[in-house]
């Protein structure tokens, strides 16, 4: 589908989620691991919301948000999965288990259809506490006997953030060591990034990062967020770090900050040739950015890895760094990442 397609998606989605649920080599998948794993018995551990949560045997899973459904399979867990929300869309082998109905759908990941988690008797759903209709299921869940378990999810703001979500279910099924790995391959590979950033004697690009095109409001993110994180960490300065959440620019505030590098972000098909007739056709075109070529589109896997905080942060650093940096760390050579001037 073509460019319109993507606007209306974009607005149901990406906006949504971001402005009106959120309140409160792949290493990933090459862990050595068994297929099945023993789970403690009874385990009392302290969930996003300081809860204190008993978990029993746990042998049906459910995840609410697509980070967690990737944590779960990066840690070799999938055979407890019974239920995701429908924009959990990796790694392929879930895809697989979607469609050969082994996993269902349990309704969107800002709204979750309680009914439908019910149903498949779930012995622990794991929540995103960073999404306020999520957290307001607690008691429905606790007063239905469900163990639910809130993550920060979507609220992560650093890698640090992640990586305490990934041990949190590695306590929980007894694969602590297994986390323990992967959490310090995600940490140490961000600082080394981190690092030789450091060590560039350039003045730090100023990034502008659009959620969507344009035409959609030209909503950003704030210096608190996951994305803001990743700007950072990748060796670049947010133009709107002052600012908190996903607030509104405007084309003025825009201008006079005169970003280096424009990074637009899309969840669906795009037009290469209709984005840029839309951009030309806005202020932004008397942006540094747009005279030296650096406006770039997001899409697919680099989109999600960017907007969604969970274990593949270190494939999106390393993806940002050669975006702001492409003399020290190379050209982005991937097939979801376009660039949309030059």
């Amino acid at each position: 589908m073509g460019y319109p397609y993507m606007k209306l998606t974009y607005v149901a989605s990406l906006i949504l989620i971001l402005l009106l649920g959120v309140a409160i080599g792949y290493y990933v998948a090459v862990i050595a691991v068994p297929p099945h794993t023993e789970v403690l018995e009874r385990v009392v551990v302290v969930d996003s919301l300081g809860r204190y949560v008993r978990i029993g045997n746990v042998s049906r899973v459910v995840s609410l948000g697509p980070s967690i459904s990737e944590i779960v399979f990066a840690l070799g867990l999938e055979d407890y999965l019974v239920g995701v929300d429908d924009f959990s869309n990796y790694p392929g082998k879930l895809l697989d288990l979607i469609n050969s109905s082994r996993v269902k759908y349990v309704g969107s990941w800002w709204s979750p259809d309680i009914e439908r988690v019910v149903a498949l008797r779930p012995s622990l759903v794991l929540a995103d506490g960073g999404v306020y209709r999520q957290v307001m299921l607690r008691s429905k869940f606790e007063e239905l006997g469900i163990s639910v378990l809130y993550l920060r999810g979507s609220s992560c703001r650093d890698v640090y953030d992640v990586v305490s979500d990934i041990k949190l279910v590695g306590m929980v099924f007894n694969v602590s060591g297994r986390a323990e790995e992967l959490s310090s391959y995600i940490i140490g590979s961000v600082n080394n990034i981190s690092k030789k950033v450091l060590s560039v004697n350039v003045s730090k690009p100023k990034v502008l990062v659009l959620l969507g095109p344009p035409s959609l409001g030209l909503y950003t993110a704030g210096g608190n967020t996951f994305v803001g994180y990743v700007i950072e960490v990748s060796g670049g300065i947010n133009i709107a770090r002052g600012l908190s959440g996903w607030p509104q620019l405007s084309y003025e505030a825009i201008l006079s900050e005169d970003p280096d590098v424009i990074l637009i972000t899309s969840m669906g098909d795009v037009n290469l040739s209709s984005m840029r007739e839309e951009l030309l056709g806005t202020p932004l075109s008397m942006t540094k950015a747009f005279r030296e070529g650096r406006v770039y589109l997001l899409t697919g896997e680099a989109n999600d890895m960017l907007v969604r905080p969970g274990p593949r942060i270190h494939l999106i650093v390393d993806i940002m760094s050669k975006l702001l940096y492409p003399e020290v760390f190379g050209v982005v050579g991937r097939s979801d990442v376009y660039k949309v001037l030059g």
